[in-house]
């Protein structure tokens, strides 16, 4: 998705032009041009594994071209989970969408997990200015998706990483136990009341 050109009153507006190419240099070659000004996005099977994008604008008889977008490219997240074989930890790291984040991004990264995978619950657990995240997992024996996405406040879009996936074990108990009270009832036995654990794999309390 793209904001709208401001047009100039003199000239026709002719088209936007969408352009794509395998590196960041070029050479880029045309992927559509979009004639209709009000049209705002454009969706494509990028069957030549596109990875670079700009935009430019198309007006009057003579089709002056406006000057570029900003280039944006995917965004490919690899997940790696730790530690080997009973992981609890995510560490994520992708490629940028572009040099420098649009304004209207809010400059952020925004780490998107859902746990278990193919639940349908997805979740944003953080956010970074950096090319890296790290989440400490708390589903218990599930694999967990994650997706790394830049939202634009003025279009209302999201561009999207890959998906990247593992199994999580969540070995650790880091749950601090409060005791509510504790009381000697009349028949002689003792009574202990506590908070409930905020974990949604417990087993079993252990008194």
């Amino acid at each position: 998705g793209w904001q709208q050109a401001q047009q100039d009153s003199a000239l026709d507006f002719n088209y936007y032009l969408l352009l794509g190419s395998n590196n960041p240099n070029g050479p880029y070659d045309t992927i559509t041009r979009v004639y209709d000004i009000s049209i705002l996005d454009h969706t494509f099977i990028n069957s030549n594994n596109y990875e670079y994008f700009y935009i430019i604008k198309s007006t009057g008889n003579c089709d002056f071209l406006s000057d570029p977008s900003d280039t944006l490219s995917l965004m490919k997240m690899s997940l790696t989970a730790t530690p080997p074989g009973n992981a609890e930890t995510a560490n994520l790291t992708w490629t940028p969408l572009s040099q420098t984040l649009h304004a209207s991004s809010g400059g952020v990264y925004q780490i998107w997990t859902e746990a278990p995978a193919g639940s349908g619950n997805w979740v944003q657990v953080g956010s970074t200015t950096n090319l890296s995240y790290t989440d400490q997992v708390t589903v218990c024996n599930a694999v967990a998706n994650y997706q790394i996405r830049v939202y634009d406040t003025v279009t209302g879009c999201y561009s999207a990483s890959n998906l990247d996936s593992a199994l999580f074990s969540d070995q650790s108990n880091r749950d601090v136990m409060y005791i509510d009270s504790v009381t000697v009832a009349p028949s002689q036995r003792s009574a202990m009341a506590w908070q409930p654990t905020s974990a949604g794999d417990v087993v079993e309390y252990q008194v």
